[in-house]
């Protein structure tokens, strides 16, 4: 039996690490900025061990737990070890940003590739990679798969693939690529290891240990562990030994005694009248479907496909009519009907308005009368599976003004990390629009304390990855998970369903949190199906009878209703301080709720349920039974489907004028909440602004950053213009009092010491003429922090004034990308009279050239240009950040600026960006000759080299 063969080969595996790694290990292999906990460095041990056995794993912590930290971790160690191992990390796109940030940070000796971009910077990447000088490659799912050709020419001794359970497919594309191309160790990271059967759990072991897991074992395990039932003991204990080895598994419950405590609440809501009308209509307009929800036959006429087409439809009812064409009343526009239309968005509505500020409005006055407008007390994610009920909850949060960011699919990897940045570290933004599917990965949102499930995943552990977003490490609050429910509709019974799969994985995984069942969610059985579809309907539409007077089983009207004019029940707001705790008016934490809570309404129904470890369960009962068959008789009775007399609740299409208006309308709703986010925005760089001033002022400190309001001039006549204004300003004239300079305006490639001129003066100048100076330029980034070596110890050579005055910038906060400080160095026969002439700026200087001196007063100045962002990653490697050619482009126009005020200058400069990652000395040229050489009219001197070394460069 190949089974039992498997499971004697498993036993004399090793599981307990041989060696537990410490932090102080780890520290002195290079891991900085972080501490781990008990359980990391054992899942860091864990994975070393894994690899002294020459065998992969997979890495399932419980969500949140910090799986990535332990990679790093892991990696650290592995490498200063084995210095010359190569690693390839796949990840969604979604999270490589957050590994990128993590990688730099943790571990800034690890050097690393980040294999994205479109063709064209793909290509570059690959014709610059060396294994050697970089072997690591972090890239996504999909570049994997464009460009498998070029990762299967390495050999890779390590693969670590993120959110490994994409993985559960063997005969998916990505799964056979990666297979191929790595044919060392693999390793799998995932919090949710078993999302639907054993074929699937299978498929990850095979893929980590093929060696212990073959194909050829496959239905052999599958038929052992599913066992057709409950599964037994012995089998449990025989699955228990087979993961030890291959699957390490902690729980939240289990490690982090300290994490803030989670609670989880069912928020129920009734169904709007149109709402009620258009569930009605879905499951009458398919005779056939709704003859097989009637005889539960699983071989009906009604293809599953169209089961689920009508269960989608369903949901997306339940969530809001808008949803579909042709309900939107017109005119198109922001009002209380988007509210009114959904009994999901009326009970969204007043919970987001308790969340805000569960004491008082978002707005209350001060001492003076002023109104003040309060940030929010909770931070908000919410999360639904269609990105279009995502469109109609931001046109409500725009309608409220909440302000909010948003992450779905098509959200690019950058824009998503600045999205998460900002919710993360801005008080003033309350909800984060998350897609389930798209924002349920990898992110970290721990500065939210409550999580909306606007609707819920047939998978169950979509809607866990979504909310470990924000119970996680790094919480320090209280956490409660919402999920908004339709009373009585198909998301009751979708979600009793995803809840009786969070079964078997307590018995598989050894955790009672998570769980699996044996069926594949993309595979539902039509029984399933037709069950979801039944459920709650007789007490449905006996709810909108009360209400209406409409009986839809008949199709006639009994009398008056109790219903407001837009449909919805007419019951008082739920008091969600009972239901979901008070909240600190200190710290603004929730508390914990009352304890045995219970609310009822007027049918009996409880209004929330607060789930537990008990299962929670939705069945059809004999009620739905007989209402199916009474409606279906009814609609025998009728010519056809159409002589159902209820209101029509679909529209004509819009026309082309219609939808016109109604796209102007949306955009000018986009446009002022631009303006809005715009003037919070200049609100906080005012701010900003202000306290470094009041820094600045503190510290006696003069920025020596020349022309930093002025923007970027594309226009050359405008530029000249530009000029023109600030000559007269200083009394410097065009013509008069120059000298004639030796060298027209061009870039001269020169061999020798690009700093000299800082510190060459001419001293033949005549009493009343215009001094002539040099301007000697070095890029440097905005960490504040001078260099040795090179260029930077040449120009400490001439003076200490650019590194001391490059140094206290830094301290000050005035190194921004883009900006170009000039540092006087004046003659020496002038730095006695310095206090008293007052020169400390380039403006101090040029105000002395108009000024009544015996002789001009000579000076040079060292042009810092920061242009290259600070980066732990190329510090590590001894090697400059990037320049950045839109900083360098920003910085040479502010230096050209200064140049055509003094009208006759020299500039010297070593080849800026030389020696960094992507230099590119043609593009650094040509911005040299449009700003310098074309618009300054000025000779640019480049020193290549110095005496046969580099010493010209940075």
């Amino acid at each position: 039996m190949r089974l039992q063969h498997l499971l004697d080969s498993i036993r004399s595996i090793s599981t307990p690490a041989r060696h537990l790694v410490t932090q102080n290990d780890l520290e002195s292999a290079g891991l900085e900025n972080i501490t781990l906990r008990a359980h990391q460095l054992h899942g860091v041990s864990w994975l070393k061990e894994c690899v002294s056995q020459n065998r992969g794993g997979i890495l399932c912590d419980e969500m949140g737990l910090g799986k990535t930290c332990q990679t790093i971790g892991f990696f650290t160690s592995v490498f200063e070890e084995a210095p010359k191992t190569s690693a390839l990390v796949v990840t969604p796109l979604s999270v490589i940003q957050n590994w990128t940030a993590e990688l730099e940070k943790f571990a800034p000796g690890i050097h690393f590739t980040l294999y994205l971009g479109d063709k064209a910077t793909r290509a570059e990447h690959r014709s610059g990679f060396s294994l050697e000088q970089t072997p690591v490659i972090l890239t996504s799912f999909e570049t994997a798969l464009n460009d498998e050709a070029f990762f299967a020419r390495y050999r890779w001794d390590i693969l670590v693939v993120d959110e490994g359970h994409r993985l559960k497919n063997s005969e998916s594309l990505l799964y056979k690529s990666l297979e191929e191309t790595c044919q060392g160790l693999r390793f799998i990271l995932t919090g949710t290891p078993v999302q639907n059967n054993l074929v699937e759990l299978y498929n990850l072991l095979h893929f980590v240990a093929p060696k212990y897991f073959p194909m050829s074992t496959l239905s052999e395990f599958v038929n052992y562990f599913d066992g057709g039932g409950q599964a037994s003991e012995d089998r449990l204990d025989a699955m228990n030994q087979l993961l030890r080895p291959f699957l390490l598994r902690r729980t939240k419950r289990q490690v982090l005694p300290d994490l803030p405590p989670r609670l989880d609440f069912l928020l129920y809501h009734p169904l709007s009248r149109t709402q009620t009308e258009i569930y009605r209509a879905l499951l009458t307009r398919n005779p056939d479907v709704l003859s097989a929800v009637i005889s539960s036959a699983t071989n009906s006429t009604a293809p599953i496909n169209r089961i689920q087409n009508t269960i989608m439809q369903l949901r997306k009812c339940v969530n809001h009519p808008y949803l579909f064409d042709g309900v939107e009343p017109e005119p198109f526009e922001l009002g209380e009907h988007l509210i009114n239309a959904s009994g999901k968005l009326v009970l969204l509505d007043t919970l987001l308005s308790h969340l805000f500020n569960p004491w008082q409005a978002k707005s209350d006055t001060d001492d003076m009368g002023n109104t003040v407008v309060r940030p929010p007390v909770h931070k908000v994610l919410i999360f639904s599976q269609m990105t279009r009920m995502l469109d109609v909850i931001q046109d409500y949060l725009t309608l409220k003004d909440y302000t909010y960011e948003r992450l779905d699919g098509s959200v690019r990897g950058e824009e998503r990390h600045l999205a998460v940045e900002e919710f993360n570290k801005s008080k003033e933004v309350f909800i984060f629009l998350l897609s389930t599917r798209a924002g349920g990965q990898g992110l970290n949102l721990h500065a939210a304390d409550t999580v909306i499930l606007v609707d819920s995943d047939f998978n169950p552990q979509n809607d866990l990855q979504a909310t470990a977003r924000a119970h996680r490490i790094g919480q320090t609050k209280p956490v409660r998970i919402i999920r908004l429910v339709g009373r009585n509709t198909v998301e009751e019974a979708i979600l009793a369903r995803a809840d009786m799969k969070l079964k078997l994985t307590a018995e598989v995984l050894g955790s009672a949190d998570t769980a699996l069942t044996a069926e594949d969610t993309s595979n539902v059985s039509a029984e399933e199906l037709l069950k979801v579809l039944k459920f709650g309907l007789a007490r449905l539409f006996e709810d909108y009878k009360l209400e209406t007077g409409d009986n839809f089983e008949t199709g006639t009207h009994d009398g008056a209703a109790n219903v407001l004019e837009n449909g919805t029940r007419q019951k008082t707001p739920p008091n969600f301080a009972k239901i979901l705790g008070e909240t600190d008016p200190h710290t603004g934490n929730w508390l914990e709720p009352a304890a045995q809570l219970s609310s009822s309404d007027a049918e009996g129904h409880t209004d929330f349920v607060v789930l537990t470890d008990k299962p929670f369960q939705c069945e059809p009962n004999e009620e739905d039974q007989e209402f199916l068959v009474n409606l279906k008789s009814n609609l025998n009775n009728m010519e056809d489907t159409d002589a159902v007399p209820t209101r029509r609740v679909t529209r004509k299409p819009l026309t082309k004028e219609q939808l016109a208006e109604r796209n102007k309308k949306r955009l000018e709703a986009l446009r002022l909440r631009k303006m809005r986010n715009e003037e919070n925005q200049a609100r906080r760089t005012a701010a900003i602004l202000e306290r470094r001033k009041a820094k600045w002022d503190a510290a006696g400190y003069q920025s020596l950053s020349v022309y930093q309001t002025e923007e970027l001039a594309d226009d050359e006549e405008t530029f000249e213009e530009q000029v023109e204004m600030y000559a007269p300003e200083f009394g410097v004239s065009s013509e008069e009092n120059t000298q004639e300079n030796c060298y027209p305006p061009g870039i001269y490639y020169k061999t020798g010491d690009a700093s000299e001129p800082l510190t060459v003066f001419d001293n033949t100048i005549q009493s009343g003429a215009v001094y002539i100076p040099s301007f000697v330029c070095i890029s440097l980034d905005d960490s504040g922090h001078w260099g040795s070596g090179g260029f930077f110890s040449a120009l400490n050579g001439r003076s200490k004034a650019p590194s001391t005055a490059y140094e206290l910038a830094g301290e000050m906060d005035d190194l921004e990308l883009g900006t170009c400080h000039l540092v006087p160095e004046l003659y020496p026969s002038c730095i006695s009279n310095t206090e008293e002439s007052g020169i400390k700026t380039f403006a101090d200087w040029l105000l002395t050239r108009s000024a009544p001196y015996d002789s001009p007063i000579r000076a040079n100045f060292c042009a810092i240009l920061v242009a290259q962002k600070h980066n732990r990653r190329s510090q590590s490697r001894g090697s400059p950040p990037d320049l950045q050619l839109d900083a360098l482009e920003s910085a040479l126009f502010r230096l050209a600026k200064a140049c055509r005020t003094v009208r006759e200058c020299s500039v010297h400069l070593p080849r800026l960006g030389h020696g960094t990652h992507a230099f590119e000395w043609y593009t650094v040229e040509r911005l040299l000759h449009k700003h310098l050489v074309r618009r300054a009219k000025v000779p640019v001197f480049v020193y290549p080299f110095s005496n046969g070394s580099k010493r010209g460069t940075i």
